[in-house]
C-alpha cells in the first residue's frame, strides 16, 4: 500500500483578536495594533479586505497584514482617512498569502481622526517696540480653538532661540509677550512662528512658517525738570503750566498710571511725573518726579456789619479795610478779576460791591476775593436835622452860588429835589446825580435864563422808609 502525506494548513482566525488604534491627526496614517487573539497566525503576510465607515468611508480596501514575531501590524493610509471624526474599520476577509488559506472576519474597531487647527485665517501682528520694554504679539483668526501651544524664534538685532509656550484662545484671539529683557539691542528683527498645536488633541496646524518684521527703537532720556514747582491757588494753573512743556512731554499723577493727564487739568498739591515721548516711534522715557505746591492765602473776612457806614461821615476805602479781618496786605478792586485798584482815600458809594484781596508777600499769591457790598443806611441823620439852606446868591462872586442839601445822598441815595416858583411851575428837578440848583430855569421853557430875585419853594422826596416829603421856602438874591 502506498502512503501519501497531506499537509493541513491553519485557517487564519482574527475574530477574537484584541485591537487598539490610537487617535491620530488629520494627514497621518493610523496604526492598527493587535495585542491578543492572533496566536494562530504564523509569521508572514496576509491579504486582508476591510471597509471604513463613519466620518471616513471606503469599501473593499485590499491591504497587507504583516506578522513578525507573532505580532500582527496593519497601517491605514492617511489618504483613506482625510476627515476628522469617528471612523470604524471592519475587516471582512483574511488570506494567508503563502498557504492561500482564507477566512471571513467580523472584526471591527472604532478610532478617532482629530482635526488639525484651522489657521487659514490666522493673522499675526507685531508692532515696533522700545528698547528694554516688553513687546506684544497679537494673533487672530484661530477659529474654534481654546488652548494651544506655539513655537517661535527671533532673529536679527536680537536673537531668541526657539521657544514653545502655552496660550489660551478666546473668540479666536490670543497674544503673548516677548520680555523686554530679551530685546536688549536696537535695530531690525524677524519673528518666526514655526508651530501651532491644539493642546486639546495635540494636533499641529499645517502651515509654512509665519515671519513678521519689527524694529526695536531707542527711548528718550529722562526729562530735566525743576523738582519743586509752586503756583498760586487763585491762578487756577493747569498741567500746561508745568515745566518742561510741549507736545513731546506727557504728565502723569502716579508712577503706575498709563494714561497721561489732559493739558487743561487743574493742578493740586502732590507729586507728578513727566516722560518724554518720541512722536515717531511712540517710545517713552523713564519718569522724572516733580513736587507741585499750590499756595493758598486765606481770604479776608468782614467784621459784623462791616459793610455798613454812616454816609454823612464820608467813609473811604480805608474805613472798609478797618472793618475787615486781614493779614495786613489788603487791596480793593472794582471787579473780581482785571479790576481797577482803589486808593485808600476813595469815597465809598451806596450799593457798590468792592472786592478785597489779601497778598502773601512770601509767595506773592493773592487770596480769593472778599465781596463787600456797601450800604450807607446805618446813620442817625433824619430829615429834621439836615442843614437845608434858606437862601443863596448866584451872583458870580463864588460864594453861596447854588442851593444844595449837603450830604443828603449818603442817607437817602434815592432822594429827589423839586424847586417851584410862586406860580407852582417846576424850575428844577435834582437827585444824587444833579444835586445843586444854580438859580436857572432848567425844567420848562416859559421862563428863559436866570430866575429873578424872590421867594421860591422846594419839596424833598426821601424815597425811603415811607418818609413824608419835606416842604419849605428859600430866598434867591441876585
Amino acid at each position: 500500500m502506498k502512503t501519501i502525506s497531506v499537509q493541513i494548513n491553519a485557517t487564519p482566525q482574527i475574530n477574537s483578536a484584541t485591537v487598539t488604534i490610537p487617535s491620530i491627526c488629520q494627514g497621518f496614517n493610523a496604526n492598527v495594533r493587535f495585542t491578543s487573539g492572533t496566536t494562530n497566525l504564523a509569521d508572514g503576510n496576509y491579504d486582508i479586505i476591510y471597509n471604513l465607515s463613519g466620518s471616513n468611508v471606503a469599501a473593499a480596501i485590499q491591504d497587507v497584514l504583516n506578522v513578525t514575531g507573532g505580532v500582527p501590524t496593519l497601517t491605514i493610509n492617511s489618504s483613506l482617512i482625510p476627515k476628522a471624526g469617528n471612523t470604524t474599520i471592519a475587516i471582512t476577509n483574511i488570506t494567508n498569502t503563502l498557504t492561500h488559506c482564507s477566512n471571513t472576519s467580523t472584526l471591527t474597531k472604532d478610532f478617532v481622526v482629530n482635526a488639525v487647527p484651522d489657521v487659514s485665517n490666522m493673522l499675526v501682528t507685531v508692532k515696533d517696540g522700545c528698547l528694554g520694554q516688553d513687546l506684544n504679539v497679537d494673533i487672530t483668526g484661530l477659529v474654534n480653538l481654546t488652548n494651544i501651544t506655539l513655537s517661535y524664534a527671533v532673529s536679527g538685532a536680537n536673537s531668541i532661540a526657539s521657544q514653545t509656550i502655552p496660550l489660551v484662545v478666546s473668540t479666536g484671539k490670543t497674544s503673548f509677550t516677548i520680555l523686554g529683557s530679551a530685546l536688549s539691542a536696537t535695530g531690525s528683527n524677524t519673528l518666526v512662528i514655526t508651530d501651532l498645536t491644539n493642546a486639546a488633541n495635540s494636533c499641529s496646524a499645517v502651515f509654512s512658517p509665519v515671519s513678521k518684521n519689527f524694529s526695536i527703537n531707542t527711548i528718550p532720556n529722562n526729562p530735566t525738570a525743576p523738582s519743586i514747582q509752586k503756583f498760586c491757588e487763585t491762578d487756577l494753573e493747569t498741567v500746561a503750566s508745568l515745566a518742561p512743556n510741549g507736545n513731546q512731554y506727557k504728565w502723569y499723577d502716579s508712577l503706575s498710571s498709563s494714561t497721561s493727564l489732559a493739558s487743561d487739568k487743574l493742578l493740586v498739591t502732590g507729586n507728578y511725573f513727566v516722560k518724554e515721548s518720541n512722536a515717531t516711534t511712540g517710545c517713552e522715557s523713564g519718569p522724572t518726579a516733580v513736587s507741585v505746591v499750590i499756595n493758598t492765602v486765606l481770604s479776608p473776612t468782614l467784621k459784623p456789619n462791616g459793610q455798613e457806614f454812616c454816609g454823612i461821615d464820608k467813609p473811604t476805602i480805608l474805613n472798609l479795610s478797618n472793618n475787615t479781618n486781614t493779614n495786613g496786605n489788603l487791596t480793593w478792586y472794582d471787579a473780581p478779576s482785571n479790576g481797577t485798584l482803589f486808593n485808600n482815600t476813595d469815597l465809598l458809594t451806596e450799593g457798590t460791591t468792592y472786592y478785597g484781596f489779601d497778598l502773601d508777600t512770601s509767595t506773592n499769591c493773592y487770596s480769593n476775593p472778599l465781596l463787600a457790598t456797601v450800604t450807607l443806611t446805618n446813620c442817625t441823620a433824619t430829615p429834621e436835622n439836615f442843614l437845608i439852606p434858606d437862601g443863596f446868591s448866584p451872583n458870580g462872586d463864588g460864594v453861596n452860588e447854588t442851593f444844595q442839601i449837603v450830604d443828603i445822598e449818603f442817607t437817602y441815595p434815592n432822594y429827589t429835589l423839586e424847586i417851584f416858583n410862586r406860580y407852582g411851575n417846576v424850575l428844577f428837578k435834582g437827585d444824587i446825580n444833579k444835586p445843586a440848583w444854580d438859580g436857572k430855569n432848567s425844567n420848562s421853557g416859559f421862563i428863559d435864563g436866570d430866575a429873578p430875585t424872590g421867594v421860591y419853594f422846594y419839596v424833598i422826596h426821601y424815597n425811603k422808609d415811607n418818609l413824608a416829603p419835606t416842604q419849605g421856602q428859600l430866598y434867591l438874591n441876585r
